[in-house]
C-alpha cells in the first residue's frame, strides 16, 4: 500500500500553515497505521471483520480531509444584552400606584354609598302638604287636634315663636304678643284654635267640617304677612 507524504498539500497563507501541516502529518500517520493494521488483520481476522475495520479507517481519513478542506464559518457578532423588563425597573412604583388606586376607588365607592342629607322643605310647603292629607278622610276629634298642632307648628317656625310645647291658651298669648304676627292675624289664629278645642268633643261623626280649609286660609294669610315683613326689611 502506498504511504501518504507529508508535503502533498500546500499550506495556506498566514497563521494557517502550522495547522495545515499538523493535519497532514496526522492524516499520514493514520493512513500508515491503517495500512499496517490491514496487513496485521489479514493474518488474524476474517474478511468481514477486516472489511469493517477498513471502512472505519476510511471514514476517519475522510473526516480529517473534510476538516482540512472546509473553512469554519465566520462567527456572528454577539447579540446585545437583554434589557430589564418594566417590572424589574419600576416594580416598587407599580405596587405603590396600585395600592393608591385601590384606596381611591374604595373612598369613591364609600362616598357614593353614603346617604344624602335630606333637603330641607320650607315650612309653608310642609304645612300645606300635611293639611291636604288631613282633609281627605272625614274629620273627627283626632283629625281636628292634628290640624291645630300643624297650624301651631307653622306659626312657631314662620314667626320665630318659642320652640316649646304649649297649650292653646299659652300659644294664643305668645301669638298676641308677637309683633311679627300682627294683632289682626293673631286674633284670627286664636279664634280658630279655640273653635278647634270646642269641636273636638262636639263634632258629629262622618260630617265633613272645614277645619283643614280654614287652616290653609290662615297659612296663606301668614305667608302674606311674611312677605310684608320681608318687603319692609329690604333697604330702600
Amino acid at each position: 500500500m502506498t504511504f501518504v507524504k507529508a508535503n502533498q498539500y500546500r499550506a495556506k497563507s498566514g497563521g494557517e500553515a502550522t495547522a495545515v501541516q499538523t493535519l497532514c502529518e496526522v492524516r499520514m500517520r493514520l493512513a500508515n497505521a491503517a495500512a499496517s493494521g490491514l496487513r496485521w488483520l489479514q493474518h488474524r481476522f476474517s474478511p468481514s471483520v477486516r472489511g469493517c475495520c477498513l471502512v472505519m479507517g476510511l471514514l476517519s481519513i475522510a473526516g480529517v480531509t473534510f476538516a482540512q478542506s472546509n473553512d469554519a464559518p465566520p462567527l456572528q457578532p454577539a447579540l446585545p444584552e437583554i434589557p430589564p423588563t418594566l417590572w424589574e425597573q419600576h416594580g416598587v412604583l407599580i405596587v405603590v400606584l396600585g395600592i393608591m388606586l385601590i384606596a381611591l376607588l374604595a373612598a369613591a365607592i364609600w362616598w357614593l354609598l353614603q346617604p344624602k342629607p335630606p333637603v330641607p322643605v320650607p315650612i309653608e310647603i310642609q304645612t300645606r302638604n300635611e293639611l291636604e292629607l288631613l282633609s281627605l278622610p272625614a274629620e273627627d276629634g283626632k283629625t281636628i287636634s292634628r290640624v291645630s298642632q300643624v297650624l301651631k307648628h307653622y306659626f312657631a317656625v314662620a314667626f320665630g315663636l318659642p320652640p316649646v310645647e304649649m297649650t292653646t291658651t299659652e300659644f294664643n298669648r305668645a301669638v298676641a304678643a308677637s309683633e311679627k304676627v300682627g294683632s289682626e292675624l293673631a286674633a284670627s289664629v286664636s279664634e280658630f284654635l279655640r273653635q278647634c278645642d270646642e269641636r273636638k268633643f262636639s263634632l258629629h261623626t262622618g260630617v265633613q267640617a272645614s277645619a283643614c280649609s280654614r287652616a290653609l286660609e290662615l297659612v296663606e294669610q301668614g305667608e302674606h304677612r311674611r312677605a310684608e315683613l320681608r318687603h319692609v326689611a329690604k333697604p330702600t
